[in-house]
């Protein structure tokens, strides 16, 4: 019988796997480890007690090519980048594998398309948790498999303009006893916005330093969430801004969902626009959020319907089509898009869900049968479930996988399908 932890063990890297973690195996028994590269002999420690087994790191005996210097001197602890030691192309190379496993039922040797998305640096939104110790603040990523506060003093995937955030965000909550994630992102005129969903008790002199900072011009908003408190405390505009392919501001909700680069999110439109083929064509969004996707479909399309149910980022929605006078040809509805029932008048649909997936979209889309889907996913596994369900009734027509968050196995897919005759 196998000890609940083995001292020490050898193993070759089979491949990387779904979170990142390397596939070794031990006299059959599979065992998962951080940090390693395919190819890589490896030294372990083995961690019975999950399924499958967890290996730490001890040594890499035989290092692959691929590996290289992580520029981020917290890697080893932070579990923000799992990717971040190897080359791109390698990382590269093990997303597509991860994302082809994923698929393969549905999938085959179908070729995939790879997207460079985001550049280094280039992160203009990133979710960070916030501790308070000793009358600091401990701010960062969880550690590798555990919910540790891995301090940061500041992370090399930030965008440039976001560079002393970090800074702003331990001077508001200095002094106060708790704890609470903070979301970071560029806002209006290219300066940060802070949103600060903090479980404690936050003093005034915090909502003072954030009016200050704020004022000065160092932010452009501050948004603070208490519990028990209805509504947020807003100082200035705490909405995140990106600029969207028309040149544009694009606005998001405080804590909406928005796409984590600007630069990744123009190439991820561009992508969606092109396989879409919205011209001419009445189109339902699912899932529409803000409407990055819809500012570009409407001018392209007879019709846009877009649905969406947080109902904050559907007034954003309305907002960013009204900046580009695009409101005539657009029908905004507020509600559950993985519920809502798709009307029979539609040619394409795009729907770009959570990490969920769309279960209830892929089952309706399905028996509607719209000539055209593209499907916007940032899981491979609810991806794939979602697919089975429509390939009842459609073929693929192309995959694409676009890469929005370097150094990490992160990989947004857009499938493309067409209703089979």
């Amino acid at each position: 019988m196998k000890t609940q932890t083995q001292p020490r063990a050898e193993a070759v890297v089979e491949k990387l796997v779904a979170g990142g973690e390397g596939l070794v195996r031990l006299d059959g028994e599979v065992v998962l480890v951080p940090r390693v590269a395919p190819g890589e002999r490896v030294a372990i420690e083995i961690d019975r007690k999950k399924r499958p087994a967890r290996g730490r790191l001890l040594k890499v005996l035989e290092p692959s090519r691929a590996r290289i210097e992580p520029a981020c001197p917290k890697f080893d602890r932070c579990g923000g980048c799992d990717l971040m030691h190897l080359a791109p192309d390698a990382q590269r190379d093990a997303r597509v594998v991860i994302l082809r496993e994923a698929l393969r039922d549905t999938l085959g040797e179908a070729p995939i398309t790879w997207h460079p998305a985001t550049p280094a640096h280039g992160r203009t939104r990133a979710r960070m948790h916030a501790k308070a110790v000793g009358g600091g603040v401990l701010l960062g990523y969880h550690a590798l498999g555990s919910n540790t506060v891995v301090d940061l003093d500041a992370c090399p995937a930030l965008d440039v303009r976001l560079g002393r955030v970090l800074e702003d965000v331990r001077a508001i909550l200095a002094g106060a006893p708790g704890h609470g994630d903070v979301s970071i992102a560029v806002g209006d005129a290219g300066k940060p916005v802070l949103s600060i969903e903090w479980r404690g008790d936050l003093p005034p002199a915090a909502f003072g330093e954030a009016e200050r900072r704020v004022n000065s011009g160092r932010l452009a908003g501050v948004e603070i969430v208490l519990p028990n408190v209805t509504k947020p405390a807003r100082i200035g505009d705490a909405r995140p801004v990106a600029i969207a392919n028309d040149g544009l501001p694009l606005r998001a909700p405080p804590r909406g969902f928005a796409q984590a680069s600007e630069a990744g999110d123009r190439v991820l439109v561009d992508l969606v626009l092109a396989r879409a083929e919205p011209e001419g064509k009445k189109v339902v969004e699912l899932f529409a959020g803000s409407g990055n996707f819809t500012v570009a479909l409407a001018p392209k399309a007879q019709h846009v319907t877009a649905v969406e149910l947080d109902a904050a980022a559907s007034a954003t929605a309305r907002e960013n089509l009204a900046a580009r006078d695009q409101l005539r040809n657009v029908k905004l509805v507020v509600a559950d898009a993985d519920a809502w029932p798709l009307p029979r008048e539609v040619d394409v649909v795009v729907l770009d869900p959570p990490r969920t997936g769309a279960r209830g979209a892929a089952q309706a889309i399905a028996a509607k049968k719209p000539r055209r889907v593209v499907y916007v996913s940032c899981d491979p596994n609810t991806l794939a479930r979602d697919l089975a369900a429509l390939r009842t009734a459609y073929s693929i027509v192309s995959v694409d996988a676009v890469d929005l968050f370097p150094d990490t196995s992160h990989v947004e897919t857009v499938v493309t399908l067409e209703r089979m005759r």
